[in-house]
């Protein structure tokens, strides 16, 4: 019907034909945009190794980060080399961990059989493929444990301490790494730390006098002082020559008051070193 200004009058029909385009247009503008993508999918798909970088560099608490990859689970495989790159980018051990444990199983090689024809499916193998030397744990560990001490060597502590640790994950039950490592940590002024990895050592270890005495060395730092006064003084039934043993619970005793005691400790420490103090 046209209009008095010579312009077509547009039907309701029209009206309602075009609202209804519009509301399509805009249910499938907000489905396809990548806030609402994410919300619309029932299932996450897995964290990519690009995507937890990209959390870690953009600020994203490693904590957090975890809790992704426990909900989504990750889609790429925590090698040495992987590893190394997420933790440039501030990934913690807490986090590797993590990672680690919501990683995909590693997939293996099928072999044929040795009569089977060309054409003929692969059979699966009916006992495990061996693991690659390179693979395994105790080589892994080894091999943390001297690139520890290659970056001891040139006083890099703080790498040499997260690569100790590596090496004691890699080899559970190897106590000697977590007590280098503790001992790490009490130069980096990391006691708590300290503590607990020389505690860790000593379930498998329980004589390890090196373990008692920087055990004991870490309580006296942060003043308790009668725990400290326990482990060195088990440190030196196992070692009676244990020179800085006796000067830290010197040191302990003397801060409890116990001056007598003290000075007797020093006298021995002194001793055991030749008389140089």
């Amino acid at each position: 019907m046209p209009c008095r200004n010579g312009q077509k009058q547009i039907s309701e029909d029209d009206v309602y034909a075009n609202r209804c385009v519009c509301i399509i247009a805009l249910a499938w503008m907000l489905y396809l945009s990548p806030s609402t993508c994410i919300l619309a999918q029932n299932s996450p798909s897995p964290l990519s190794k690009d995507n937890v970088i990209k959390l870690l560099i953009g600020g994203v608490s490693c904590k957090r980060v975890a809790s992704f990859a426990d909900e989504r689970k990750i889609d790429f495989v925590l090698d040495s080399e992987v590893e190394a790159q997420l933790r440039h980018a501030g990934a913690t051990d807490s986090l590797i961990e993590t990672l680690r444990r919501n990683a995909p199983e590693p997939t293996r090689a099928v072999t044929p059989e040795k009569d089977q024809t060309p054409s003929a499916p692969p059979a699966v193998a009916s006992t495990p493929n061996p693991v690659p030397l390179s693979d395994s744990p105790n080589l892994q560990a080894k091999k943390a444990f001297d690139e520890a001490l290659a970056e001891l060597n040139v006083k890099n502590y703080e790498e040499a301490a997260t690569l100790f640790g590596r090496a004691a994950r890699e080899k559970p039950g190897w106590s000697e790494p977590l007590v280098e490592k503790a001992k790490l940590e009490t130069k980096l002024g990391r006691f708590t730390d300290a503590i607990e990895d020389c505690s860790d050592a000593l379930r498998l270890s329980p004589n390890d006098a090196t373990a008692l005495y920087f055990r004991g060395f870490a309580k006296y730092q942060l003043n308790r002082n009668n725990e400290a006064i326990a482990d060195f003084n088990v440190a030196l039934r196992l070692k009676t020559d244990y020179a800085e043993a006796y000067q830290n619970r010197g040191n302990a005793r003397w801060a409890l008051g116990d001056k007598q005691g003290a000075n007797s400790d020093f006298a021995m420490a002194r001793s055991l070193r030749g008389g140089k103090r």
